[in-house]
């Protein structure tokens, strides 16, 4: 593999990644992920951050953050590629669509249990 990855960038004078991209691709047939991007809108880019941590955690491979309002830019600029959002599937998937690249939505965590974790301790100051 080594070998293989050597030649490649000698003769074709690509970048590491782009490299990479194409090997992942090769390696795992028409389910190739090659390049994950997280797009929310660009109010709730917190919210990106975390699904981007969660993923490359997850994945192990590098995940980038797009907001919503650059995403048609981003993928004006890639050939392939996997779209991720929470609860804005409609709007990923408008934009994502026309360019043939796939949108999967994911859950990110609510935070419930925490909140009403702090609610009743705020509600257990104010009785004391």
């Amino acid at each position: 593999m080594q070998e293989s990855v050597d030649q490649l960038l000698l003769k074709t004078w690509l970048l590491t990644n782009q490299a990479r991209e194409l090997f992942l691709a090769k390696l795992t047939g028409d389910c190739a992920v090659v390049r994950v991007l997280v797009t929310v809108p660009a109010q709730d880019i917190g919210a990106g951050e975390l699904m981007v941590q969660e993923l490359e955690q997850t994945l192990l491979i590098p995940v980038q953050l797009v907001s919503m309002e650059e995403l048609a830019n981003v993928l004006n600029q890639t050939s392939s590629g996997t779209v991720v959002t929470s609860r804005f599937i409609a709007e990923a998937e408008a934009i994502a669509a026309p360019k043939s690249v796939r949108v999967i939505p994911v859950d990110i965590y609510d935070y419930a249990q925490e909140i009403q974790l702090l609610k009743n301790c705020l509600k257990t100051a104010m009785l004391a």
